[in-house]
């Protein structure tokens, strides 16, 4: 964690970046094909989690919420 500061806070974002394990991503991020992501909702719901924080980062925001909503609807059981 102290090498990704470092790097940020020096300006090199790409080597920050870099130095971040792909399975923190792969764990906290809902990336990925559909499929995917569809199993990691279905995790999310088996823990327990009943809330997400979503930021949109891609060209399209409103597509993603769409794609998303959909993928949401077809993983995840009402309580």
């Amino acid at each position: 964690a102290i090498r990704i500061q470092d790097h940020y806070l020096a300006g090199a974002h790409a080597a920050a970046a870099d130095c971040v394990p792909d399975e923190l991503v792969t764990l906290t991020q809902l990336i990925g094909t559909p499929s995917e992501v569809r199993q990691r909702l279905t995790a999310y719901q088996a823990a327990g989690v009943s809330e997400l924080q979503l930021t949109f980062v891609g060209a399209d925001p409103v597509g993603e919420f769409t794609i998303l909503r959909e993928l949401v609807s077809s993983a995840l059981s009402p309580p």
